[in-house]
């Protein structure tokens, strides 16, 4: 038979034993009862009050269950917290100015074939914006260069260059996605979306099998994480409703912008009403360097072949144009396919681009330093610079910038508040061609080398 609970005042009091009755007589009497004892085997001498079962109280079992209650929930917690950087789909804002780190669920980006060269999920950073109720959105593909082989692919793939899972879980956003008002009025109140540059390939690699390097698998799928990332966006975030973007890229951020521009649009929430592209340090001209070699024409060539960029959708009206197989990878070049893009495209460029000069001019002094030689090939590209510049304008639609402060990059760093073309900055410049202010469409300011190192003598590297 169970045992009922005892109450509150019963646990307090301890249980109580009847004294013996003395004045009763005791049948069989004392003699005859330690007789019997004498014939019998010794048994443990247990008490009643030791042979009874646990004495439970409502107090002791809440007690006891919410001690269990607590145990599990650590283990939840540290499990939680464990499982937490495998796939970090949803975000918490640390700050005003960062993006937080938004990894896609697996499941989801493995159905779309979407990986980075790792094999893991694409990704990207978000920063809300501070009225949610705002349908403006800035959406950038980060800059980082390219692998144009297995081993450096294999290389990038241990790194945030080609992992989600090597990254940072947060990133502060400045330039044109700051979140100050007071340096960034036109732009402070967007939503902002950094997406992860993981594949080496200007987020247009287009193979479909991996490659196995050193027993490891490596994959070049730029154009399909592009497609998943910007699938995810449109079905489970506030994207769904934007209503005006603005799709900037740099360095080889820039020339995925510039080739994705027209499919992005295509595949945008029919309530966006208008697209802007921006190509921030990406004007990649074809210019013979010091040695007489064509370096930025051979990288992007390199780049076009191992990613398989030929197969492409979005170069397809480009390359079918060119009769030679072998010039096709010309369709990749900045000064080639911004001719093929219906998207406004706003170009920010230094005519004296310091990764520029040592990567594709393969010139390594700074410019207080270089020799005669040298300046002159670095004068020759802001010639070639400035002759795209015209090319670029002819369509009405377009506008540039182009300062002589030798820089790379200036979108996503405080760079944009101060670098300067004819006493305007960047963020002033694109505010008023966003704006279809005419005047601000061709900025355009040509120094000489000493009197840029003059106006610009922070930037000299």
């Amino acid at each position: 038979m169970t045992r009922p609970f005892l109450t509150e005042e019963e646990c307090r009091v301890p249980p109580t034993h009847p004294k013996p009755d003395e004045s009763v007589a005791v049948w069989p009497p004392p003699q005859q009862q330690r007789q019997q004892q004498n014939r019998m085997f010794t048994r443990a001498k247990f008490s009643r009050f030791e042979l009874l079962p646990p004495v439970l109280c409502t107090r002791r079992v809440y007690v006891q269950v919410a001690f269990l209650l607590l145990i599990g929930l650590v283990i939840f917690l540290v499990r939680m917290m464990s499982a937490m950087r495998g796939t970090f789909v949803h975000y918490h804002l640390e700050s005003d100015t960062d993006g937080e780190l938004v990894i896609l669920p697996t499941e989801f980006a493995q159905k779309r074939g979407a990986v980075c060269l790792d094999g893991s999920p694409p990704a990207y950073y978000y920063r809300q914006s501070v009225v949610p109720a705002v349908r403006f959105w800035i959406i950038h593909l980060q800059s980082g260069g390219w692998c144009t082989t297995a081993e450096e692919c294999l290389e990038r793939s241990e790194s945030a260059l080609g992992s989600s899972l090597k990254t940072e879980m947060s990133m502060p956003l400045e330039g044109v996605m700051s979140s100050d008002c007071t340096t960034n009025p036109d732009f402070c109140l967007w939503h902002m979306v950094d997406l992860l540059y993981c594949d080496g390939g200007s987020y247009l690699g287009n193979r479909s099998e991996p490659l196995e390097v050193n027993s490891k698998k490596v994959y070049m799928r730029g154009a399909l994480v592009f497609d998943a990332l910007i699938e995810y966006l449109a079905t489970f975030t506030l994207f769904k409703d934007a209503e005006q973007i603005i799709f900037a890229g740099s360095s080889a951020g820039s020339l995925g912008a510039l080739i994705h521009a027209d499919r992005l649009r295509e595949r945008l929430p029919s309530s966006v009403k208008t697209v802007h592209l921006l190509v921030d340090g990406g004007l990649f001209v074809d210019v013979p360097d010091i040695n007489g070699d064509h370096s930025m024409a051979n990288i992007l060539r390199d780049a076009f072949s191992f990613h398989h960029l030929h197969n492409f959708v979005g170069m397809k009206e480009c390359t079918r144009t060119v009769t030679e197989e072998e010039e096709e990878y010309r369709c990749v070049l900045p000064e080639v396919f911004h001719k093929y893009v219906f998207t406004p495209i706003f170009f920010i460029n230094s005519l004296y681009d310091t990764w520029f000069r040592k990567n594709a001019l393969k010139i390594d002094c700074t410019l207080d330093l270089c020799s005669d030689i040298n300046l002159r090939e670095v004068v020759n590209t802001r010639i070639k610079i400035l002759n795209e510049g015209q090319e670029i304008l002819r369509s009405k639609k377009n506008g540039v910038f182009f300062t002589s402060c030798p820089c790379h990059t200036v979108l996503m760093k405080k760079k944009f508040f101060s670098i300067t073309s004819r006493r305007v900055t960047v963020q002033q410049a694109l505010g008023a061609w966003i704006d279809h202010q005419g005047n601000r469409r061709n900025l355009t300011e040509v120094l000489e080398v000493t009197d840029a190192l003059r106006t610009c003598p922070s930037l000299i590297l």
